[in-house]
């Protein structure tokens, strides 16, 4: 019996030493990189390259998104005046409001006679179709003495008779109506400016005027 146990220890003792041999070996070879790799060979953590492939893949969407933001915000324009306001059936006849406007400025002074002491600033047209203009006129020096006349446009031979519907004066804040019925108040309206640089009477907006016909 007592050889058996000192067998057993001896057993024991050298089961211990190579597990302690295997334990050192292996934490030798760990420090020196050979089942791990150098530590230079360590990539980056898989989530940076992700997180840069998300972004790159959704830079073209956002771009997408934009322009069709622009777009849908030229359509909201154009579907916005659309439903503040009327369209006279009138298709636009650029030659004839062009003799209109001439017509109206060799006559201007008869048609609607200056403030007292002053002249008439270059006017304003604004047509709604080709057979009603609201003609805008401010005192050149003096305040206070602006008009807006509403027109009915009818061909006399070679000449056009103008006939007065309405009549607005200039307010401090506001036109106000003085005289006859405006049918056109809630039309869209085209308006025509002079341009000094190309000596012409040209469109540069159309809108409806509901500041002026409160």
């Amino acid at each position: 019996m007592q050889n058996y146990d000192n067998d057993g220890g001896k057993t024991n003792v050298i089961i211990a030493l190579i597990v302690l041999l295997l334990i050192i070996t292996g934490f030798v070879a760990y420090k020196k990189g050979i089942f791990t790799g150098p530590a230079s060979s360590v990539k980056e953590p898989p989530v940076v390259r992700e997180n840069r492939n998300d972004n790159a893949a959704s830079s073209p969407n956002q771009s997408e998104s934009n322009d069709n933001e622009e777009v849908d915000y030229a359509d909201d324009a154009i579907s916005d005046l659309a439903d503040e306001g009327k369209r006279s059936p009138e298709k636009a006849d650029e030659s004839l409001r062009q003799r209109v406007i001439d017509f109206v400025m060799d006559n201007l002074n008869k048609l609607v006679p200056p403030p007292k002491d002053d002249k008439w600033d270059i006017p304003l047209f604004y047509f709604v179709g080709n057979s009603n203009i609201y003609l805008e006129l401010y005192g050149y020096d003096t305040e206070l003495t602006g008009l807006k006349l509403l027109y009915k446009v009818e061909k006399d031979g070679e000449k056009f008779k103008l006939t007065e519907l309405a009549r607005y004066k200039e307010g401090k804040e506001d036109w106000t109506l003085v005289s006859g019925t405006d049918s056109f108040s809630d039309y869209i309206i085209e308006e025509y400016g002079f341009d000094e640089e190309t000596n012409k009477w040209e469109k540069t907006d159309e809108f409806v005027d509901e500041s002026s016909f409160e």
